[in-house]
């Protein structure tokens, strides 16, 4: 099929470093949202979160739909409206000049992060709360005066400056479970002093006040270790009298987010339908404050569908957002009577949920197959939704994948899954294809753009197939249970009967299979690795090799409790055959494994241990580690890094590409004839020195080394730009750019030089081969997109190249649209209506 539409495939930078926005909150009578828009800064390899209000008012700082309210340095997060609208509370990290530098920093040696106020029209924050280990989450009060934080519990000034010597000194053992910090509850006024509202306890993390003020509700499970995260509980206490009673009797299950209505007469909270089970019904309960001894309602079981947000509304019911296959539903409860309403809203994925306190309004963060998160706001009396926010732009440029979902049955149930393809006319081979297996088991694969950066895959020419299988959430509790004592069973079979109808329906070729997946995702690629031969490669990321290990080391043991219905020492033998590490033998097929260095929930000796096997065994494997990394990636280099190298894998492993480069990983290099290029890095510049280029075009530094091998040329000579040039650089479309010229620094200030002649490098005279580092610019099209360097003859290499869109220009065009607006204005010539806008 021609791909001459004027669109360009998506790149791994294009998913990472799209705006994503989170934590709407409207304000009470709903005319705007203000929410967290969180943007990659590759420079840093950062994410850097500020709070945005839409729809956008006129200003130097709106764009995309929206303002920018937050310029902190750190992040700023958590916005939440005041009750009469005049200001916006966020939780954000800004130095204070009057203080040692030392209390700027939180006993673990991290920003220390306040409550500050800022004016609903933008202004300079202020600071609000003055919690010595910082705030952890926030509420208003209910009339608005001053804020509930959550927060570490206060330590003495000589204890806490002892704990930080210790800490500066690096004298700082840890002794687990000991060491777990309480927490505490405070009330902070806008003005006069603050007060403690409870006694310091542990595992404290959500609360809620009243309307009336009298009763806090918070989740605890009263020791902190997330080993007892399935014994959380919701418990009441009366400020006046600091009476508790605890909401459920201590049932279990992970009690979580408690909320009051807003007329105080329910309190409703998130917890497991079945207490034993994590992968039972997330359930929205709601429980009758005015009837102490009735048992909380279960809100959603006529639905049996898995809770994922809720917000209270203004007439004391509850917005809730639920999984429902492949997206969201949203759907409107009254706890009085269970009565449930559909709010049509549906074919997206909702990631964020919020009301406002007077208006039948909801916010919502919420993307599908072809849009990336945007916010929008719902009208619950007409039932009409507005998107707010246009935050990606680009996606007009971008060459979406072709959709399809597929329907099969294995061993007694129904299964379905997204199987996304690159455009193919009549004739076209089938592509490769990479079968991912999404994470949880209790989880699902969604159908939305940025879904596993499967358009990536997408734009490189395989097919990607999305399963569902048992375990999954999204079809009810009883597909959601039937993975219990059975992993790597019927939900492997599962799969594989997934691949097959696929494979039969000629949207893949079988011959060219992939695995790959992340967490149980990657429990699932080691697995089938090992107890089948359908797979030419995998990719397992943050995956589980040995069960027993994994209950030892995770921070979530009771996972494995759970699924397989005891600890390793009461059923070892069922832990040892449904380990892959049992299995390791029958690993054929080459393995990609990335796992963080942080990651808690499954340790990274699990794939350590996978790397060892392999390689003990002689098979193809490589295992790349990510410092600062926990269960999954952030950082954006990272993020891309891995993408990557997954590209890299597949197309030297899967589709046996031999005609096309790989996109450059980090520190991979090529060699022919004795001679390696190390690609080290491009940057997009926008001028040298005053000097820009054609309108349209940017420049593109690209740096490279060139070194001889042992027994290689003794001298190595390239030209460095021109038409002689040695370096080409190939964009998509085939189009050849030549450089124009080198980069000089000269005390900081960067030139560009239109180089004439060669740059050249000899053998040492201590014998040692030559090497030389070269950096040149091209002048390429201000358009993202993959670009083929090539040097001499050896093997080209691919970069993959973000441009940042030009606010400069986009601020000069601006002002030149406005000044001729002025004009015509002036001029009469303006108008949309019949008389061209002159008076009548």
């Amino acid at each position: 099929m021609s791909q001459d539409d004027g669109k360009r495939r998506i790149t791994a930078v294009d998913l990472v470093g799209q705006r994503s926005p989170s934590e709407p909150a409207l304000s009470p009578d709903g005319a705007r949202v203000a929410f967290v828009l969180s943007e990659a800064d590759f420079s840093r390899s950062e994410v850097r979160s500020q709070v945005h209000v839409a729809p956008e008012a006129e200003g130097p700082h709106a764009r995309h739909g929206a303002v920018q309210l937050s310029f902190a340095l750190a992040d700023s997060t958590q916005p939440a409206w005041a009750p009469d609208g005049s200001a916006i509370a966020v939780l954000c990290f800004r130095a204070q000049p009057s203080e040692d530098e030392a209390d700027d920093r939180t006993e673990d040696g991290d920003d220390k992060r306040q409550v500050h106020l800022l004016s609903a029209e933008g202004g300079d924050a202020r600071r609000i709360t003055d919690r010595s280990d910082g705030v952890e989450a926030f509420r208003w009060w209910p009339d608005g005066d001053g804020v509930v934080t959550l927060g570490r519990a206060q330590r003495p000034p000589a204890e806490r400056t002892w704990r930080r010597q210790r800490r500066d000194n690096l004298d700082d053992p840890y002794v687990v479970h000991e060491d777990i910090p309480s927490v505490e509850i405070w009330h902070h006024p806008l003005r006069g002093r603050a007060r403690r509202l409870m006694p310091a306890s542990r595992g404290i993390d959500g609360f809620d006040v009243s309307p009336d003020g009298k009763l806090l509700a918070y989740a605890t499970n009263h020791t902190g270790r997330t080993e007892d995260a399935d014994k959380g509980e919701i418990v009441l206490r009366e400020l006046d009298t600091g009476k508790e009673r605890r909401l459920t009797s201590g049932r279990g299950g992970c009690e979580s987010s408690p909320r009051f209505t807003r007329d105080g007469r329910f309190l409703l909270f998130h917890g497991w339908n079945d207490p034993r089970l994590s992968f039972s019904r997330q359930e929205l309960f709601a429980a009758d404050l005015s009837d102490p001894d009735a048992e909380p309602r279960a809100l959603l079981a006529t639905l049996d569908r898995d809770l994922e947000h809720f917000a209270v509304l203004a007439d004391g019911r509850v917005a809730a957002a639920v999984a429902w296959a492949f997206e969201s539903r949203l759907f409107v409860i009254d706890p009085a009577d269970g009565r449930v309403a559909p709010v049509p809203f549906e074919g997206r994925f909702v990631s964020a949920l919020a009301a406002a306190e007077s208006a039948p309004l909801l916010a919502v963060v919420a993307e599908d197959a072809a849009t990336l998160p945007e916010v929008s706001r719902i009208d619950l009396e007409t039932g009409e939704a507005e998107t707010l926010t246009d935050l990606h732009p680009e996606i007009e440029e971008w060459r979406l994948a072709v959709r399809r979902r597929i329907r099969w049955q294995s061993e007694g149930f129904d299964h379905e899954g997204l199987v996304l393809s690159p455009p193919r006319a009549p004739g076209d081979p089938a592509p490769p294809l990479v079968v991912w297996v999404h994470g949880g088991p209790h989880w699902r694969a969604l159908d939305t753009l940025q879904v596993y950066e499967a358009e990536v895959l997408v734009g490189e020419g395989y097919a990607v197939f999305l399963p569902q299988f048992r375990g999954s959430s999204g079809y009810g509790e009883p597909y959601a249970l039937a993975a219990r004592g059975d992993l790597g069973g019927a939900d492997a079979r599962d799969i594989l009967a997934g691949i097959d109808r696929v494979v039969s329906e000629g949207l893949a070729d079988d011959s060219r299979v992939a695995v790959s997946g992340s967490s149980y995702g990657a429990y699932m690629t080691n697995w089938l690795l090992a107890t089948t031969s359908r797979f030419r490669a995998g990719i397992s990321m943050s995956g589980i090799f040995d069960l027993a290990q994994d209950y030892a080391t995770s921070s979530y043991s009771s996972w494995e409790v759970q699924y397989l219905g005891a600890p390793p020492w009461e059923r070892p033998d069922l832990y040892r055959e449904r380990s892959p590490l049992t299995h390791a033998a029958s690993i054929e097929a080459p393995v990609l494994i990335l796992h963080g260095l942080d990651d808690d929930t499954t340790y990274f000796t699990n794939s350590k241990g996978l790397h060892r096997a392999l390689t003990e065994l002689g098979r193809t494997s490589q295992l790349v580690l990510y410092p600062r990394e926990g269960h999954g990636l952030f950082e954006p280099a990272h993020r891309v890094d891995a993408l990557h190298r997954i590209l890299d894998w597949l197309n030297r492993h899967v589709a046996e590409r031999d005609d096309r480069p790989s996109v450059h990983v980090a520190g991979r290099s090529v060699v022919k004839g004795g001679l390696r290029l190390i690609p080290l890095g491009h940057a997009v510049r926008r001028e040298f020195a005053g000097v820009r280029p054609a309108k349209g075009f940017v420049f593109l530094e690209v740096s490279v080394l060139l070194r001889a091998e042992e027994g290689g040329p003794e001298s190595i000579r390239l030209v460095p730009s021109g038409a002689a040039s040695d370096v080409v650089l190939v964009d998509e479309h085939g189009d050849l750019h030549r450089p124009i010229g080198v980069p000089l620094t000269v005390h900081d200030q960067h030139v560009l030089f239109a180089a004439r002649g060669a740059l050249e490098a000899w053998t040492a005279e201590d014998g040692l081969p030559p090497s030389l580092p070269a950096s040149v610019v091209f002048e390429i099209p201000d358009w993202p997109g993959l670009y083929r360097l090539g040097v001499f003859d050896l093997p080209t290499v691919m970069f993959d190249v973000s441009i940042e869109p030009d606010e400069s220009a986009e601020a000069e065009e601006s002002d030149a649209a406005a000044e001729q607006e002025d004009e015509r204005s002036l001029s009469g010539s303006s108008g949309t209506g019949p008389e061209g806008g002159r008076e009548p």
